[in-house]
């Protein structure tokens, strides 16, 4: 495996949202590296939203406070680096810089807003940015979401022909449900944390029917002969690598095995959304219709809250939170729905779970012939390459 090779393959694998199975992605220097702009911008945009101005300020204040603020971050992590003779600004963040600059960050806001409590909540809220940046970047999660549009975009008109084919029995049932006046009870009385709760519920559900189902295609994944990976990875970069006989490929480590879960998940659940906001949207156009306002109040039991109120059909209309409500868990039902056909069904699963998993496969199969590669260069005393260039 040559160096340009390498590359190419890291970078597959990168840019399709897996990149715990770069070899050494954990590497402190690697994380690092990729983290470090996305830190610079949270550090200004968290300046610029809070550390750095106060609502009772003018504009120009305000605009001095965050020159002020980030002036202080900057020069005091130059000051730090150069106290500790490190010369891997921008490239590394050891944790003692890390902690520091969370508590710069307080200090800074602690004087702007004049009050330490503030001060020691800024620090703990730039901790936890910094921490998530960690998470995003560790397992590509920008690069999965990307991965899951473009996979959503050619996969349209699949899903509409699904919606065509499946869901006209399922649309009935929940139109005959938006005319329940238990469900628009319920959506008076549910506060907003309750709403979100039981929504987050639905797609709990939907993520562990996906989670059941990759769990056993990967582990049926490593189980497969070298004969078998050589072929799954005939469309990877890793292809073109020319070695000896496939051995036993080495197992998933516990990370790269979630991170490859993740891209299950992502990848399923944007499809599963999507058909959620078609129905909740088309259940939104037919409400408004067939349930006018008067009738909303009533079976809400509470006075409704207008959004929008049109004039349709010679009629008074109104787009209301309940009706959005109301709407809105029938139409994530109708995703979960969609999921489980997705996932559990062999009529459709073929055509949009099935398309996941044979990228997984791809993947699972180019990281056995990478893996055994890299293993192979060292067992021969091939020299690693150097970072950053992997």
């Amino acid at each position: 495996m040559t160096p340009d090779l390498q590359r190419q393959i890291e970078q597959w694998f990168i840019g399709r949202g897996v990149p715990q199975l770069v070899d050494g992605y954990t590497a402190e220097r690697r994380m690092d590296a990729r983290a470090v702009p996305l830190i610079g911008a949270w550090l200004v945009l968290g300046t610029v939203l809070d550390w750095g101005t106060r609502p009772d300020w003018p504009v120009a204040l305000n605009a001095l406070g965050v020159l002020g603020v980030l002036a202080f971050i900057g020069l005091s992590i130059v000051a730090i680096v150069r106290i500790r003779g490190s010369s891997v600004l921008g490239r590394e963040l050891p944790p003692y810089l890390i902690v520091t600059v969370a508590a710069i960050v307080g200090v800074a806001d602690a004087v702007v807003d004049g009050a330490w409590g503030e001060g020691v909540a800024a620090a703990l809220g730039s901790l936890t940015g910094i921490g998530v940046i960690y998470v995003v970047v560790g397992l590509g999660l920008l690069e999965i979401a990307w991965w899951g549009l473009r996979r959503l975009w050619t996969e349209l008109g699949q899903i509409v022909g699904l919606l065509s084919t499946t869901l006209p029995v399922l649309l009935i049932l929940v139109m005959f449900l938006l005319f329940s006046a238990e469900i628009w009870e319920a959506a008076g009385m549910l506060a907003t944390v309750e709403f979100w709760a039981a929504l987050a519920l639905i797609w709990i559900v939907a993520v562990l029917l996906i989670v059941n189902a990759i769990g056993s295609e990967l582990a049926t994944l490593e189980a497969s002969d070298p004969a078998a990976l050589r072929e799954l990875a005939a469309s990877t970069p890793a292809a073109s690598i020319t070695e000896a006989p496939l051995d036993t490929p080495p197992p998933l480590t516990t990370l790269q095995r979630f991170n490859l879960a993740v891209l299950a998940v992502i990848g399923q659940l944007l499809q599963s959304l999507f058909v959620a906001a078609l129905v909740t949207a088309f259940l939104v156009a037919f409400g408004m219709i067939v349930v006018p306002g008067e009738l909303q109040e009533r079976w809400a039991s509470v006075p409704i809250s207008p959004i929008v109120e049109i004039v349709l059909l010679g009629d008074a209309r109104v787009l209301s939170i309940e009706l959005l409500i109301v709407t809105a868990l029938l139409g994530a039902i109708v995703g979960l729905y969609f999921t489980g056909l997705a996932v559990t069904d062999t009529a459709y699963r073929p055509a949009h779970f099935g398309r996941i998993v044979d990228e997984l496969r791809a993947l699972v199969a180019a990281r056995s012939i990478y893996a055994q590669a890299l293993a192979s260069g060292a067992d021969s005393g091939a020299e690693a390459l150097p970072y950053p260039d992997r």
